[in-house]
């Protein structure tokens, strides 16, 4: 019986998951952390850009200066809630979607 104990424990070790290396993993992080920024940057400024020829279009439309304050509130407002709130609609449907998929 011993040599059998002998037999499964070398079996076991071989299958022995590898060793983490804490600096790979810490890379790995600040990798995926410059992508997450990068991504969010671009999403940020192209809303920003698009809000800005909204509002010069506006601009040049009415030259009312009421008109121009109330379009420039609402256009942030709204590139705002598209900038937080884009994500937590995305996970949300992405978590229905797996749901409908599974069921």
């Amino acid at each position: 019986m011993d040599r059998m104990d002998r037999v499964l424990a070398d079996f076991l070790r071989q299958d022995e998951p590898r060793q983490v290396d804490p600096a790979f993993r810490l890379a790995v992080l600040a990798r995926r952390a410059r992508q997450v920024f990068r991504r969010q940057l671009i999403s940020t400024l192209l809303a920003g850009l698009a809000f800005s020829a909204a509002l010069g279009v506006a601009m040049q439309a009415s030259a009312n200066l009421m008109e121009t304050g109330s379009l420039l509130i609402v256009g942030a407002g709204l590139v705002v809630s598209w900038r937080f709130y884009a994500p937590v609609l995305a996970d949300w449907m992405r978590s229905a979607l797996s749901v409908s998929k599974q069921g």
